[in-house]
């Protein structure tokens, strides 16, 4: 399980969380699930006291707090241009708005995070994202027939 904080009126809290799944000691994808999403909605109405803040005081309790996944950073993005450029070519409504991440019929579609293991990519499968992890070519590859079968299926 990762969870992700965020800050509120000046309140961290629990903003998302993540179910991950595991190959051969690395992370695979990660999803979250409607009832992560029901819980982090009731946490983010809770009252400041209530909700969910990242561990402190003892070393061993910020050391077992996840990491957050970031969103990926130029650098990050820089390294993953030629998928960029092969996602640009698909078109099929695809807009990206920023560098990185795309929308399709006015919805978030796809967007990037990168941390120490490795670069990974958030794609909406349905309801939800879904992340995949899109560190080497064999993966990027298997992402992007991912990616087109969705662009492929009626809206």
């Amino acid at each position: 399980m990762a969870l992700g904080f965020r800050t509120l009126d000046g309140v961290e809290g629990l903003n998302e969380a993540h179910r991950l799944e595991e190959t051969d000691g690395r992370i695979t994808a990660s999803a979250a699930t409607a009832s992560a999403r029901t819980r982090c909605a009731w946490w983010a109405s809770a009252s400041a006291s209530r909700r969910w803040r990242r561990p402190t005081g003892a070393p061993e309790a910020r050391d077992a707090a996840p990491a957050p996944v970031r969103h990926a950073t130029p650098g990050g993005l820089d390294r993953l241009e030629p998928l960029l450029g092969e996602i640009r070519e698909l078109g099929d409504g695809l807009v990206e708005r920023k560098r990185g991440t795309f929308y399709r019929r006015g919805r978030a579609f796809l967007h990037f995070h990168e941390d120490p293991a490795g670069d990974f990519a958030d794609l909406r499968t349905g309801a939800e994202f879904e992340r995949f992890r899109v560190t080497t070519e064999r993966e990027r590859r298997s992402f992007l027939r991912r990616v087109r079968g969705l662009l492929a299926e009626p809206a």
